[in-house]
């Protein structure tokens, strides 16, 4: 393309492969500091250190410290991957933020099996149906997994909490005077 770039040439500590690093254009960078980091990056593979793997370990823990709170990662990412991937994104994003919107600037790791029992105790506690806790923290744990998978935490705190119970025995339910009346009306004609 008719630009100038300084590199370094080197073979990999870890795999012994050879390796190329990129350490500039020669119109942003001059000689003698392309040379200077050269030896650098040199004595670095000579002690064992792969450059390009400590480059990419570094980035990956800029993004994790970038993306450590529930809400900046679901705005940050999650949020464009349900809408991108899941036909009901929209649906829930809505969901999400409705239910744990109150906790976007905790740590995603602070979300432990301690954490969601007494948040899924709580509420029980008002009156709500066991299926649909399960459904809430189902939302929960589908985001700490893209988490995992996205290399932002190591594993899914939640990994342990296991679903409620529920009552699958169908409710008995007998027919009200009314509605027997009406019934044998309907019969008769």
């Amino acid at each position: 393309k008719g630009t100038i770039t300084y590199a370094l040439r080197y073979r990999s500590p870890s795999d012994l492969k050879d390796k190329t690093l990129t350490i500039g254009r020669a119109d942003r960078i001059s000689l003698s500091e392309a040379r200077r980091i050269a030896t650098q990056k040199a004595g670095e593979v000579a002690q064992g250190i792969d450059p390009q793997q400590q480059r990419r370990r570094l980035q990956e823990e800029s993004s994790r410290k970038e993306l450590s709170t529930l809400g900046d990662f679901m705005k940050k990412r999650y949020e464009a991957y349900l809408r991108s991937e899941k036909r009901s994104g929209e649906s829930l994003i809505r969901d999400i933020e409705g239910l744990w919107s109150d906790y976007y600037q905790q740590d995603l790791l602070s979300f432990d099996d301690w954490f969601v029992t007494d948040w899924r105790n709580k509420r029980l506690e008002c009156g709500i149906k066991p299926s649909t806790l399960n459904r809430n923290i189902a939302l929960l744990r589908a985001l700490l997994n893209k988490a995992v998978e996205w290399r932002i935490i190591e594993t899914n705190p939640m990994r342990a909490i296991k679903q409620l119970k529920l009552d699958k025995i169908p409710k008995v339910r007998y027919l009200t005077e009314e509605e027997l009346d009406r019934l044998d009306q309907a019969m008769a004609s």
